[in-house]
C-alpha cells in the first residue's frame, strides 16, 4: 500500500469512528395525541363489549412482594391478591362505537407494564396534552431527578437518576422529544472509589460504576453530569449495555404534574 492509500485509509477510519461517536441517540415520540380521563371504579374491557372479560391485577399467591401482571380474566378476584385493574387517566389509540381503546400502563414494584384494553366513553373526558419543562417535580420518595442535555451531538436527550424502591437506583437515557421525556435505557447505577465511570458485568446484568465525587444524589447531581461531555459521550456510547426500558412523562392541559405511561 503507498502513502496516499494509507493516508486516505487512516483518515476514512477516522472519520468512520467520529461518524459513529457522534450519532444521534434515536427517540421516536409516542404516537398519542388524545388523552382521555376517566371515572372511578370503571372498568377495563378486553373487546368493545360490557360482557367481555374485565382487566384485573393478578398477583403470586402469598407474595406480598411480588408484581400484579394485568390480565383479562371474566372471573372475580379470587383473593386479596387479586383485584380489579383500573386507571383515571390513559392515551387513546383508537375508537369502536361507544368506546375508546386505551393504554393502560401499571408500576408495581419496580415491574411495569401496559396493555390494551376498551372502556365506555360515557365515562371518559377528552383532556389535550401540553408540554412538560424543567425541573421535575419532587415527591416524597425523592424525585425524577432530569437533566437535558443543551448542546453538542447529544443535545436534547436527557439523563434520569430513578430510585427505585428496593434495588439500587438507575440511571435512564432518553430524549426530550414532542413536548414530552421519552426514556428508552437504562442501567442500575452506584458508587465506588474510582477516578472514572465504567460498566461492569454480564449480558443482561451489567452494573454502571459511578465515582463517589460525581454520584448525583438530586437533580443538581445529574445536571452536573449531563454538562460534562466526556460523561455523556461515555453514557450515550454504551447504550448497548443498557437494558431497554419505556418510559414516558407528558403534560396534561389544567393541571402542573408530570404524568407517566409505559408504553408498548
Amino acid at each position: 500500500m503507498n502513502m496516499k492509500k494509507l493516508f486516505l485509509t487512516i483518515v476514512g477510519l477516522s472519520l468512520g469512528f467520529t461518524l459513529y461517536a457522534q450519532t444521534p441517540f434515536i427517540v421516536d415520540a409516542p404516537k398519542y395525541n388524545t388523552f382521555v380521563k376517566i371515572k372511578e371504579g370503571v372498568n377495563l374491557r378486553k373487546s368493545p363489549d360490557a360482557k367481555s372479560p374485565r382487566l384485573l391485577l393478578v398477583g403470586v399467591e402469598d407474595c406480598y412482594d411480588c408484581a400484579a401482571v394485568p390480565e383479562f380474566s371474566a372471573r372475580a378476584p379470587r383473593s386479596e391478591f387479586e383485584q380489579v385493574a383500573h386507571t383515571d387517566l390513559a392515551p387513546v389509540l383508537s375508537e369502536s362505537g361507544d368506546w375508546y381503546q386505551i393504554l393502560y400502563s401499571i408500576d408495581v414494584l419496580e415491574a411495569q407494564y401496559s396493555k390494551r384494553a376498551y372502556v365506555m366513553k360515557k365515562f371518559c373526558t377528552q383532556v389535550a396534552r401540553r408540554p412538560l419543562s424543567l425541573p421535575a417535580p419532587k415527591m416524597e420518595w425523592g424525585g425524577y431527578h432530569v437533566a437535558k442535555i443543551a448542546e453538542g451531538p447529544y443535545k436534547d436527550c436527557c439523563i434520569q437518576l430513578f430510585y427505585g424502591l428496593y434495588d439500587a437506583p438507575y440511571i435512564k437515557l432518553g430524549k426530550y422529544v414532542d413536548g414530552m421525556f421519552v426514556f428508552t435505557k437504562s442501567i442500575s447505577c452506584e458508587q465506588y472509589e474510582g477516578a472514572s465511570l465504567k460498566i461492569e458485568g454480564n449480558e443482561g446484568e451489567y452494573m454502571l460504576k459511578i465515582p463517589a465525587a460525581l454520584f448525583p444524589a438530586d437533580t443538581s447531581g445529574v445536571e452536573k453530569l449531563a454538562r460534562n461531555p466526556q460523561i455523556v459521550n461515555y453514557l450515550f456510547s454504551n447504550v448497548d449495555k443498557f437494558t431497554n426500558t419505556s418510559d414516558v412523562y407528558f403534560g396534561l392541559v389544567g393541571d402542573n404534574e408530570w404524568h407517566w405511561m409505559y408504553t408498548e
